[in-house]
């Protein structure tokens, strides 16, 4: 903001027709990231067969993909985290992809998925695709399970250094469960864990 302010009265000693003065104040606005977790039984798009039962099985294995979607509104950020620890009985079968130049990792001491992306520009997900990854994961619920939904992945949660303002921008999403809320093929009761077969 530039303002300006000019007066045609000038004291006695100075010699000018007028007197002005102006003044300059920056205000910086922080661009904002956003990430969106989900989790699919039936994945056609992502091209990762999932095996297993649905509706998940007591001691039995099934497969799930975890999607991973950042939006970028304002401003190039650097150095974004993506972040989500996986519960007991949860593990990645080792297929990744990634349409960025990284992809996913997996922390078993920490239990703790990690995706860490250098740079994205302005707008990445708003105009155009966004950065996406996908994880594919293994779910053997225990008997304590039965009637209820399993939990795959607990909150995701991403970090990035704004690069217009120098502040960190960070965002979350909801944890994921067996209840699929994204996947169209699945029922909101199917998810539900089912006796083991005798």
């Amino acid at each position: 903001v530039d303002a300006r302010i000019t007066s045609p009265t000038v004291p006695y000693y100075v010699q000018a027709d007028s007197l002005s003065s102006v003044a300059e104040h920056k205000i910086k606005i922080e661009g904002r990231i956003e990430v969106e977790a989900s989790a699919y039984w039936r994945d056609a798009y992502s091209g990762i067969v999932n095996e297993g039962n649905m509706p998940p099985r007591a001691g039995e294995p099934t497969q799930y993909t975890i999607h991973w979607r950042l939006k970028n509104y304002a401003t190039d950020i650097r150095n974004v985290k993506v972040s989500a620890r996986l519960p007991e009985g949860v593990e990645p079968t080792g297929e990744v992809k990634s349409n960025a130049k990284s992809a996913p990792s997996y922390n078993p001491s920490k239990r703790k998925l990690v995706w860490e992306v250098e740079k994205i520009p302005a707008t990445r997900g708003i105009l155009g695709s966004p950065l996406e990854a996908i994880v594919q994961i293994e779910a053997v619920p225990a008997e304590d399970m039965v009637g209820n939904y399993q939990m795959l992945l607990s909150r995701t949660t991403v970090t990035a250094e704004d690069m217009f303002t120098g502040k960190t921008l960070q965002s979350t999403d909801a944890a994921l469960s067996t209840r699929l809320e994204n996947d169209p093929t699945v029922s909101e009761n199917e998810g539900k864990v089912r006796p083991a077969e005798n």
